[in-house]
């Protein structure tokens, strides 16, 4: 029976993992600790144990709508773990004034904004807000908000879920 990630474990290192940690750093981190890993399971192969069938899961392929920042729907927690989560390979995205960027970085604020509220870069969610640190405009560089927002006119008002 074919099925996926099925065989048994012959390695295993947990590891910390930080809450300002994107994906990147867990990736990197995993793979220092995972290289050394299969070179000695492939140096000494052994049985390992096998996984348990309960609690399997399948992780379907990120799309389009995983991406979005939804500042009426989503928390502060949730859109900060999504830019986290889709850090350094796909980014997510953000409606501003109309334009879809692509957010790269958030920090916590203070700041006392309505959802989708902005103020400079800082965005205002249903329970508190965000401060877009670095983002991309479509066919640009990613830059540090400072940066992108000299490049523009006049500074975005207002953020919502992209189309």
């Amino acid at each position: 029976v074919l099925a996926l990630d099925a065989g048994p474990v012959v390695a295993l290192e947990r590891f910390p993992v930080g809450p300002d940690d994107d994906a990147g750093e867990v990736e990197a981190s995993a793979l220092r600790r995972g290289v050394p890993m299969l070179a000695a399971a492939l140096a000494a192969p052994g049985e390992g144990t096998p996984q348990a069938d309960d609690g399997v899961t399948y992780a379907a392929k990120l799309e389009r709508a995983d991406r979005l920042i939804d500042p009426a729907a989503h928390t502060v927690r949730a859109t900060a773990d999504r830019v986290r989560a889709l850090r350094p390979r796909i980014g997510a995205l953000l409606d501003l004034d109309g334009d879809t960027v692509t957010v790269w970085r958030v920090a916590p604020s203070d700041a006392a904004l309505a959802p989708g509220q902005v103020d400079g870069l800082t965005v205002g969610f249903a329970d508190g807000a965000l401060e877009i640190t670095e983002l991309q405009s479509p066919g640009k560089r990613a830059m540090g908000a400072a940066d992108w927002l000299r490049g523009r006119r006049t500074p975005p008002t207002r953020a919502g879920r992209p189309a």
